[in-house]
């Protein structure tokens, strides 16, 4: 027996050193193998170099660029001669792209260099030093105080601690963490001396799980997760520990977790491909035409003057090709690239979006328009909707409900009595007083006065609020840490801290508690107590058995599931469990309290049978009911019924509880307290099925009636993600007006965006601010990161496209600038596609009277010019500046936002087939105006090159007055911006007519000779005139029968044009104006008056309102 014992220890320790086939020496001489370089990993996975050889390889492989490198190819084979017009062009895109994704990428980097350059303390030897972070080593013994956060990961060797572990998790508690039992014993000065080897597993990416054992001399102690303590992770605990490095840099937990982050190109990047395809098969069959024609022709009709048999069919297709490949032209990539980079400069600057903690970052410009089609919204909970910390809200005690404080406003600002003009000084100090107020931390919020009252006249009320207190305080799990001047507390709950803070704000203090004990101060009166039993089990439930010197006494809390039993029968259907569930249907999280008193023979006797917890722990007496709420942050609410009303769905994904995610969706919006609610909790294989096959066919039956919530937990999560669960699943989700994810992981964050990235035309805006948050952001269409603070970026907001400092912010940046830059850069694409393809086709017609004999219309240096020079300045000021709805109109119909018609097939067909039938009419009204017409002043006929330079310049002012006829707000930018490109066209033209650049030039002296004839000046003003009274007559007629919700607004806007934040001159007013006011920034709402007046000014038009509410 003995020998099998010695196997089977052998055969394990065998195992474990297998397992354990790492080392870290600490105080020897053999030194630690290093197997990382430094502490640092760029947050995108490259540094300085690597992010040149990025954007290359990404830019070098997408449609456009290929395309544009064949056309060159093709030039070269052509054409020798013009080598390298398509060419250089080409290498400025490239060099303009990897120049703006080089600035964007570069300032993040170099920020996050400068985070580690922060300095730590270790330990080596009898001396202390502080080094960078990022030089920390495997092996080091570092030091760290309370609120720091550990720079890698870590081994406690001594000290006890509690972590914060919202960064990596998403939940927000506590963990205790503690010291090696050996090391522990020993003082600071013999650690620092003694020889200590650490045998540790190889890294891996399991947050939970650690192994390995320390040798110190003969002794031996296993090392587990309790004594490991995560990168990230933030010590909340008193005093300082000593920390011994383990992992560093890539070999850390985090950090192996995370997914090599993507390249994201918006919806409009990938449909710009889509269109160059359908311009590439268009003119491809251009090209087919034109060279069979020209074959056809040749062998027909053919001159002498032209060789026709020299040329093969391939030949001619390729020259057909080239002529033709302008019709999708670099400068509109380079146009919507400048666009892009100016746009996130706008978002960047808006005042509106900025606080304390810093502004609006972008920081991949090249998602400003996907901003304008987001269709769910995933949000992480605490720290993005909720601040970290729970707040005691009102309790139920005896059936009375004492509910929150409530803050008075000075009876000067209440009636308004302060006048503007004398009112500076006490506006600055009403400022100051709140923004104080915010910097406080606030975990009570009950109002105590009420309180105190009752329980001051005695009677049985003030008995049942003595209880009450005296449960709170005993049935927790709190640490005291006891200064000279007041007490702290310290807790793995901080439901339980904020109920300690409360009772002691009731006048019931905790002042010491231990394993053994418990101290009370009670209205300066100290009760001791001795804790004779706890019993902790599921939801919450805490039971604490205590003797005061005369009587035994129980006190028990939890939630209802596991209270209820316990409660005696008549308490069940009474009064105090029916405002439990009247306050966890407003959102709170609540506890039930309850107790008994026993003599001290009853207990022994309970002994002595055995100590059945269950024996004990009945016929409660119910006292009470707590009610704690994560503090929503601000605006919060207000945000998601935006997003809700402009057809957004706001969906939580957090790593925290179900009971705490259920109360912050109720309490918040996210779940629709009127809508029925499906639980999907899945535990084993089978139930999988069965439950989810049975959700899916309720669903398919109720397919119109979209308005369900929908909770699953992570567990359910991973059997709802098998392959034969999955499509249904997704039709489950797709279902759903209302979900909450909880309990999720970091990689079922990232998966639940995939599937609901899958759904027909999704689009999904991630938001997060830990670590934990990293995966959803990062696979998300647009992953936006919560900023810690203005010094330091969470690892959330490092990844991600956009950071900003609170979830409100999110209101502009999607239904403000997200709606203007889609509508800018969509009409942008079209409207290069359309300015080219007039040029094109007409070139195309004349062609067909000219044999297809490849005789340009324009010139290819003209060309050039056209679309780099003549048209692009105006088209990039509109895609900047131009605004069709100011902002206080969105805000009040937030439905304005979905408006899908700037990018579509409709749309794209529509621009194709107007520069279609625009070139159509330029061509035959200056064909039929000028054939057989002696118009020059010298008596002869216009010929060729008088006949193409008609046509060039109907066309340019045909595009550029295209422009103005788009543009919905003008400002100074587009009269000046229309002004230098009418300049630079005359100018340059007129230059070269003295001084052709090119050796091809074919317009020498035409434009003197044109300005000179009647008919000239007749056809550059009658075409605009017809193509322009067209679109007005369809722009009328569309408005007045056939109305969008576009035309409506912009109607309620202009009769509204003069209204600006100076004319509002009361607060009232302004509610009115803007219907909210949580979203404006403080410098543009702080300083209007108090009274109540009403403004004549302020006029809307009802009928139209009316109108627009029906959409």
């Amino acid at each position: 027996m003995e020998k099998e014992i010695e196997m089977t220890k052998w055969e394990e320790e065998k195992e474990e050193k297998k397992r354990l086939t790492r080392s870290i020496y600490v105080n020897m001489e053999q030194s630690t193998k290093q197997h990382v370089k430094k502490n640092y990993v760029p947050s995108r996975g490259y540094g300085k170099i690597g992010i040149i050889i990025k954007i290359c390889i990404e830019e070098t492989t997408r449609i456009s660029f290929i395309y544009f490198l064949l056309i060159s190819i093709i030039e070269g084979v052509i054409d020798k001669e013009k080598e390298g017009t398509t060419l250089a062009p080409l290498i400025v895109l490239i060099t303009v792209t990897c120049i703006k994704e080089w600035i964007e990428e570069y300032g993040r980097i170099k920020k996050e260099e400068e985070e580690t350059k922060e300095k730590v303390v270790i330990i080596k030897g009898e001396s202390r030093r502080r080094i960078r972070i990022k030089d920390i080593k495997e092996g080091d013994m570092i030091e760290l105080d309370e609120n720091e956060t550990v720079p890698c990961d870590c081994i406690i060797l001594q000290g006890k601690a509690s972590i914060e572990t919202t960064e990596s998790n998403g939940r927000n508690e506590l963990e205790k963490k503690e010291g090696i039992k050996i090391i522990q014993r020993m003082t600071e000065e013999e650690m620092r001396k003694e020889e200590m080897s650490f045998y540790i597993e190889e890294p891996n990416e399991k947050e939970e799980e650690f192994e390995g054992k320390v040798h110190i001399g003969k002794e031996e102690e296993k090392v587990g997760i309790k004594n490991f303590i995560r990168k990230g992770s933030i010590i909340r605990s008193e005093g300082r520990i000593i920390v011994l490095a383990c992992y560093i840099g890539k070999e850390t937990k985090s950090v192996m977790r995370k997914e090599k982050r993507r390249k994201k190109r918006s919806y409009i990047d990938n449909m710009k491909e889509y269109y160059i395809m359908i311009m590439i098969i268009i003119f491809l069959i251009m090209g087919i035409i034109s060279s069979e024609l020209y074959k056809r022709w040749g062998e027909e009709k053919g001159g002498w003057y032209i060789n026709y048999a020299t040329k093969t069919r391939w030949r001619i297709l390729l020259e057909r090709i080239y002529e033709y490949s302008s019709i999708i032209p670099i400068s509109v990539i380079v146009t919507i690239e400048i666009a892009r980079s100016l746009q996130k400069r706008n978002i960047e600057m808006d005042e509106d979006m900025k606080n304390k903690k810093g502004k609006v970052k972008g920081k991949n410009s090249g998602l400003n328009e996907e901003l304008g089609r987001v269709s769910h919204i995933l949000t992480d909970k605490t720290g993005t909707l909720t601040s970290k910390y729970f707040v005691f809200t009102k309790c139920s005690i005896g059936g009375k409900i004492y509910g929150k404080k409530e803050y008075e406003e000075s009876e000067e600002e209440e009636l308004g009595l302060i006048e503007r003009n004398e009112r500076n000084e006490e506006e600055k100090r009403l400022i100051d007083r709140k923004e104080r107020k915010e910097e406080e931390i606030n975990i009570v919020e009950i109002d105590t006065k009420e309180i105190i009252e009752d329980y001051q006249r005695k009677g049985k009320q003030g008995k049942i609020i003595e209880e009450f207190f005296k449960a709170l305080i005993i049935c927790q799990t709190v640490e005291v840490k006891q200064d000279e001047e007041e007490i702290e507390y310290f807790s793995e709950t901080k439901e339980e801290l904020a109920i300690v803070a409360g009772s002691k704000e009731c006048g019931f203090e905790l002042i010491e508690s231990s394993e053994e004990s418990i101290s009370i101060n009670i209205k300066e009166k100290q009760i001791g107590y001795r804790i004779l039993k706890r019993y902790e089990g599921e939801e919450g439930k805490k039971s604490v058995i205590v003797y005061d010197g005369k009587e035994v006494s129980l006190y028990c809390k939890g939630r209802e599931k596991s209270m209820s039993e316990r409660l005696k029968m008549k308490a069940i259907n009474g009064k105090i469990l029916k405002q439990n569930e009247e306050f966890n249907e407003e959102g709170y999280l609540t506890m039930i309290i309850g107790m008994k008193k026993m003599k001290v023979e009853e207990y022994i006797e309970w002994v002595e049978k055995g100590e059945k917890e269950e024996e004990i722990e009945k016929d409660l007496m119910l006292i009470g009911v707590t009610c704690v709420e994560e503090e929503l942050e601000k605006g919060v609410k207000e945000s998601i019924k935006k997003f809700q009303e402009a057809g957004i769905k706001v969906w939580m994904v957090t790593g925290d509880k179900r009971e705490r995610a259920i109360n912050v969706g109720k309490s918040s919006g996210i779940i629709n307290k009127e809508r029925i609610t499906t639980n999907i909790k899945i535990r084993n294989e089978e139930e999988s099925e069965k439950q989810i096959e049975k959700e899916y066919q309720i669903r398919k039956r109720n397919k119109k009636e979209r308005g369900n919530n929908l909770i699953i937990d992570g567990e359910s999560i991973e059997y709802c993600l098998k392959e034969k669960n999955k499509k249904k699943i997704q039709k489950i989700i797709e279902y759903s007006e209302n979900a909450i994810f909880c309990e999720c992981t970091r990689k079922q964050k990232g998966e639940i965006v995939k599937i609901i990235q899958e759904g027909e035309n999704n689009s999904v805006l991630a938001v997060g601010d830990s670590i934990n948050d990293i995966d959803m952001i990062n696979k998300a269409n647009i992953g936006v990161g919560i900023i810690k603070d203005k010094e330091e970026e969470s690892e959330a907001s490092k990844i991600a496209d956009y950071s900003i400092a609170e979830f409100r912010f999110l209101v502009k940046l999607i239904l403000v600038h997200g709606r203007y830059c889609y509508r800018q850069i969509g009409i942008t694409l079209f409207y290069s596609i359309y300015k080219n393809v007039i040029l094109l086709m007409c070139e195309f017609i004349y062609n067909m009277f000219c044999g297809n004999s490849r005789i340009p219309i324009i010139p290819k240096s003209v060309k050039i010019e056209y679309n780099s020079l003549f048209t692009s300045l105006p088209i990039l000021i509109f895609s900047i500046f131009d605004r069709d709805i100011p902002p206080y109109i969105i805000y009040k119909y937030p439905k304005l936002y979905k408006n899908k018609d700037y990018i579509s097939s409709i749309s794209f067909c529509w621009w194709l087939l107007n520069g279609i039938l625009s070139s159509i009419t330029i061509f035959f009204i200056s064909y039929v105006v000028m054939y057989n017409e002696s118009i020059l002043i010298d008596g002869k006929v216009v010929n060729y090159d008088g006949f193409t330079f008609t046509i060039f310049v109907s066309i340019f002012i045909v595009v550029t007055l295209k422009v103005f006829f788009i543009t919905k707000r003008y400002t100074v930018l587009n009269f000046i911006g229309l002004g230098f490109s009418i300049i630079l066209f005359i100018g340059l033209l007129l230059l070269q007519q003295e001084f052709p650049f090119f050796d091809n030039w074919v317009w020498y002296r035409v434009f003197i000779q044109m300005l000179q004839t009647h008919v000239f000046y007749a056809l550059v003003l009658l075409i605009p005139l017809i193509l322009f009274s067209k679109d007005f007559l369809w722009r009328h007629l569309k408005r007045k029968f056939i109305p969008s919700p576009n035309h409506i607004a912009e109607e309620l806007s202009y009769k509204n044009m003069s209204k600006t934040y100076n004319t509002i001159k009361s607060i009232h007013e302004r509610d009115l104006f803007f219907q909210t006011s949580w979203h404006l920034p403080q410098n543009q709402h702080d300083y209007l008056d108090f009274s109540d007046s009403e403004s004549d000014s302020f006029d809307l038009d009802h009928q139209n309102e009316l109108e627009l509410t029906k959409y």
